[in-house]
């Protein structure tokens, strides 16, 4: 039996009564290779918006990255946060990943703290579908020891422009360097190249793969120590028109010629230069032209270059195309040789991978009691129809209520994975002990426990199990399955079928639906399609046909997605965001949402409280049809409903009045001003409607908020006095037709040697709330000052707590004077309170 899928199973029942509290909110995270770099992508259960900001420790073995929750009904509890460990090999050693709220208002608004063993390059940018932040590390294998190295080229910067140091020139075509090249550049690709200056044909040696301006001429400041002459030369990629034919005629031959040996010559300054997607991209076209003198020199580069970007599969396929068609010659032998050596290569990668299907147990247990008053949003909040509301800066976050809770987390993980395929079981359990009231119920919530199954050769996946919904219409946590199939390279398949894994009182409910995912719609964009059909008592619940399209492109990467209920006839959502990063580091990043608070179903007239004054007429139900103090019935099913409607047309009709919608924009930039400082800068719309009532979490609903305004400046300061600070200070204003109101915050992240870390924060809050009613209209003052301190014992043991504390003066004027215009308040009454909240606990990972 497999000794660690046997620990993995001892595990868990070794500590099943120690597990729960704190919902995870990252699904998973692996490295894979892209071209000469590395990409690490951390994928989440829930929709998020990279915002474009991210700061990297002096010291290059720690980055944070901020992005923001997008609201869904998916229901999160989000406290402490998750930490998860990627092994990169050899060369990046263990990767820490830890999700935390970034202390800027709500705990939606959070951050990755992604620490490496050693030094990385790194650069943070959007992934793919809305749900995944990708850490592209510069320069670097997966699993190689390839070191990375600032002294080694990079390719980055302009697509169509690179860069090369001419270190000698000559008419003599015999030209050699007569002095060795710096330490330093010896690395770098030094190639002899012809061009024509001022009508001469000279011959230089260029040192080259420069991708941006800065890099070369930093470089020619060190090489013109050692070569005088040495000069900067500016290469550009960008391709030439193809040349038109006079009216109707054919392109010659001439021309074919001409633009072949064009876009031949611009893929060697490519490959030279480093920028391998670019050269590949290049010798495709020239592939394309009929054949050519040009043909066979792009074949044999086009299988080399592949080779060079670490696709060995792929460029022995073009490799072996072209020993096929060329048997004889120079280039022939040289291809053969390359293929000899990429063999010896995947045999003894084949022999490591002996060690590579080892199977691996992580995860990490973990323990917290909260104490002080409870914060305003409950658990029974985060698990109910509502949970999506957004939470403003300005909202009180702690109430008055006291709270006594044991909180306790398990998140383990089996995984094995080879060449061929990827296993993975994964358990997840939380269980919550509240002590301030005696009749209070242990609370203990499954929310995953599903085998996953990929292989990497016949292109079959299938996942099964108690689950987080992962695309395809699915709204909410499910016990079932969902299979794919690689139709074409590029062409996915899905099916899927399962049951909501939360009870909704006596019904019984069940959904499917099937995806096709096209990872290359055209060369910068791909996207998902789907269909989902929810059922409920034997009526449909939901019927959703939706898209999700993405676009990349230099620096650009934009998502759209669009959900449409054909039964309920209703956009659930329709969403466009994105990011766009140039290569000196700013960033300007956009989104709008909108999408009904609560994804719309049949359902969600057993979440909300129906009034009997609010029932239409024709209604048995309405207060007009019954006596006075007349109460609804209990309703259990779905079917229920009907004594009060007299269809379900009118049932459906509804469900769309006590669901709200929610929209949302936001446009905003990042740039760097100095090499620790960058400013930040957004503005933003939100409009919420009004939310009917739920019973228990929000028993009087809550008014349509009007459009809300909100303009916010950041200053973000890294390593001001140590290699691993951070300080982020954040100005928000917002203001409506009912409230005005500012926001001043200041969040520290700062370490004390390798075992402490220390998280100081402080706000404060001006809110003015304008009414009709003369005693609604106050103006509140808060200070909240926090911490958050975690002390490491041991590599795997972390001891970790945090503290709140928020000071609330509440002005309502009490007497008014009508002399002037407006009225003016002549006396107040001032309202004070203190509240706090605090979590002490331990995690241990494993």
């Amino acid at each position: 039996m497999n000794t660690s899928f046997f620990r993995f199973w001892i595990t868990l029942l070794c500590l099943w009564f120690a597990s729960i509290a704190h919902a995870q909110i990252i699904e998973d995270a692996d490295l894979h290779q892209e071209g000469p770099n590395a990409v690490l992508q951390v994928r989440f259960l829930t929709p998020i918006h990279y915002s474009g900001r991210s700061v990297s420790s002096r010291s290059n073995d720690l980055v944070q990255a901020f992005y923001e929750i997008v609201p869904t009904k998916n229901m999160l509890n989000l406290m402490f946060g998750q930490r998860l460990v990627v092994r990169g090999g050899q060369n990046l050693g263990e990767i820490t990943i830890i999700d935390e709220a970034s202390g800027q208002g709500g705990d939606r608004s959070r951050k990755l703290v992604i620490r490496f063993s050693g030094s990385a390059s790194a650069s943070v940018r959007a992934g793919q579908g809305g749900k995944s932040i990708e850490v592209v590390l510069a320069k670097t294998r997966v699993g190689t020891p390839t070191a990375v190295d600032p002294s080694q080229p990079a390719a980055t910067g302009d697509a169509t422009t690179a860069y090369a140091i001419a270190l000698m020139t000559s008419t003599d075509h015999n030209l050699q360097l007569d002095k060795p090249i710096p330490s330093a550049y010896q690395n770098y690709t030094t190639e002899l190249v012809s061009r024509v200056v001022t009508g001469l044909q000279r011959f230089e040696i260029q040192l080259g793969n420069f991708g941006t301006l800065e890099e070369a001429h930093k470089a020619l400041a060190v090489l013109k120590q050692r070569f005088p002459q040495a000069t900067l030369v500016t290469i550009s990629l960008a391709v030439p028109p193809m040349p038109e034919a006079a009216g109707s005629a054919p392109i010659s031959a001439a021309q074919i010629e001409e633009r072949a040996a064009s876009l031949l010559g611009l893929a060697k300054k490519a490959e030279f230069a480093g920028k391998l997607d670019q050269a590949l991209e290049l010798l495709n076209r020239a592939l394309d032209l009929p054949l050519n003198k040009s043909t066979r020199e792009a074949q044999y580069l086009a299988g080399v270059v592949r080779v060079e970007q670490g696709d060995t599969v792929r460029g022995r396929t073009e490799l072996e195309l072209f020993v096929k068609q060329y048997p004889a010659g120079k280039d022939a032998e040289q291809a053969r040789s390359i293929l000899e050596s990429t063999l010896v290569a995947e045999k003894a990668a084949q022999k490591k991978d002996t060690k590579a299907t080892d199977a691996v147990v992580q995860g990490s247990l973990s323990a917290y009691y909260n104490g002080g008053e409870s914060k305003v949003r409950t658990q029974d909040f985060a698990d109910s129809v509502v949970s999506a509301l957004p939470q403003q800066p300005q909202d009180q976050e702690i109430s008055g209520t006291p709270q006594k809770m044991l909180m306790t987390n398990l998140d383990a993980q089996w995984r094995k994975r080879n060449r061929d395929e990827d296993i993975r079981l994964v358990f997840r359990d939380s269980f919550q002990r509240d002590f301030s009231k005696l009749d209070a119920r242990d609370r203990n919530k499954l929310t995953a426990l599903y085998l996953d199954y990929r292989s990497f050769t016949d292109g079959i996946s299938v996942k099964l199990g108690r689950q987080n919904p992962s695309g395809g219409g699915v709204i909410a946590r499910f016990d079932g399955v969902q299979a794919g199939y690689s139709v074409l390279p590029k062409l996915r398949a899905n099916v899927v079928f399962g049951k909501p894994s939360d009870q909704l009182l006596d019904t019984q409910r069940y959904f499917y639906g099937a995806s096709i995912d096209a990872d290359a719609l055209t060369s910068k964009t791909s996207g998902s399609f789907f269909f989902n059909r929810q059922m409920i008592d034997g009526v449909i619940d939901r019927n959703a046909f939706g898209t999700e399209l993405r676009y990349f492109d230099s620096g650009l990467n934009a998502s759209f997605a669009f959900d449409y209920d054909t039964y309920l006839k209703v956009v659930n959502v329709g969403t466009v965001q994105g990011t766009w990063q140039s290569q000196k580091g700013s960033s300007v990043n956009f989104s709008f949402d909108r999408r009904m608070v609560s994804i719309l179903a049949l359902s969600n007239a057993l979440y909300f409280s129906l009034d009997p004054n609010t029932l239409p007429v024709t209604s048995p139900c309405a207060a007009q049809n019954n006596p006075p103090g007349y109460t609804l019935p209990a309703f259990r099913r779905i079917s229920d409903l009907l004594t009060c409607y007299s269809s379900w047309d009118q049932l459906r009709y509804e469900v769309h009045e006590v669901t709200a919608m929610y929209s949302q924009g936001s446009l905003g930039f990042t740039t760097p001003v100095s090499a620790r400082w960058q400013v930040g800068s957004s503005v933003g719309m939100m409009n919420i409607g009004s939310v009917a009532p739920v019973p228990g979490v929000l028993p009087m609903g809550s008014e349509s908020t009007g459009d809300l305004w909100n303009i916010s400046a950041q200053m973000i300061g890294t390593n001001l006095y140590s290699s691993r600070d951070s300080h982020v200070y954040s100005l928000n204003y917002q203001s409506s037709a009912k409230s005005h109101g500012a926001q001043l915050s200041y969040n520290n992240t700062s370490s004390i040697g390798e075992r402490v870390q220390i998280d100081p924060s402080l706000r404060y809050i001006v809110q003015r709330d304008d009414s009709l009613v003369s005693s609604l209209i106050k103006t509140t003052r808060r200070v909240a000052p926090g911490l958050r301190m975690s002390y490491k014992l041991t590599k795997n043991f972390v001891v970790e707590g945090d503290y709140a504390y928020e000071y609330s003066v509440v002005d309502r004027p009490m007497g008014w004077s009508l002399a002037g215009t407006p009225p003016q308040a002549v006396s107040s009454s001032l309202e004070t309170s203190r509240n706090n909240t605090y979590s002490i606990g331990a995690r241990y990972d494993f």
